[in-house]
């Protein structure tokens, strides 16, 4: 959920689940919805802002950007393309038989396999997204829990982040001389960045191997 200020003192929430809503100031922290009696109320909580929604059992916590959604969905996206491009390109020098020494050709295969692995646990993510969001009733979701597709998911996430490790030695071919362009070194690093960043995301979400949550 995101919330921002209005220069009347009014607050705009958005959310990616739930309708927008404005509340109005009613004083000490606490606001009305414009539209509606409903009310939330901010209160200090462990030293930092929080909001109470009298419907929930529990505080909500002011998060950085790196914690938002806003980020997971970008570098969700970034990993997607990163794995694509590293995909086709190595597909373009098969065909085009285009040998590298053997510390660049070390690197680009470990890349490739990382972009596949990567692009292997979106595609059953996806699955188990669109048999949610295509759901009759949204309750038969917990009927459904754990689908088989998200157990994969997080196996072939966990196998992806591993093939990402192992592949981040490759990252000296950026300081070595060789027959890659300036180019391509570049791309070569930012790949591994994106698809460490990645890894790093989702095991913030405990999207790494699956333990049952």
């Amino acid at each position: 959920m995101s919330i921002s200020a209005a220069p009347n003192g009014d607050l705009h929430f958005n959310s990616l689940v739930h309708r927008p809503r404005w509340l109005v100031p009613m004083g000490d922290g606490v606001y009305r919805d414009k539209d509606g009696p409903d009310r939330v109320a901010f209160r200090p909580l462990n030293g930092r802002m929080a909001l109470y929604d009298p419907y929930g059992d529990k505080a909500w916590e002011r998060i950085g950007y790196f914690d938002s959604p806003a980020w997971d969905l970008l570098i969700v996206g970034l990993t997607l393309i990163a794995a694509l491009a590293t995909l086709v390109g190595a597909a373009v020098r098969l065909f085009a038989r285009r040998a590298s020494r053997s510390f660049e050709s070390h690197a680009a295969a470990a890349s490739t396999a990382g972009a596949a692995a990567w692009l292997a646990g979106f595609g059953l993510f996806g699955a188990v997204l669109f048999q949610s969001l295509t759901a009759t009733d949204p309750n038969e979701i917990m009927w459904w829990y754990p689908q088989p597709a998200l157990v994969g998911a997080c196996w072939v996430f966990a196998l992806a982040a591993v093939l990402t490790l192992a592949a981040l030695p490759g990252l000296a071919v950026v300081g070595r001389p060789s027959d890659w362009p300036a180019w391509r070194k570049g791309a070569h690093a930012i790949v591994l960045l994106v698809f460490l960043a990645c890894a790093t995301t989702l095991w913030r979400l405990s999207f790494i191997g699956f333990s049952g949550w």
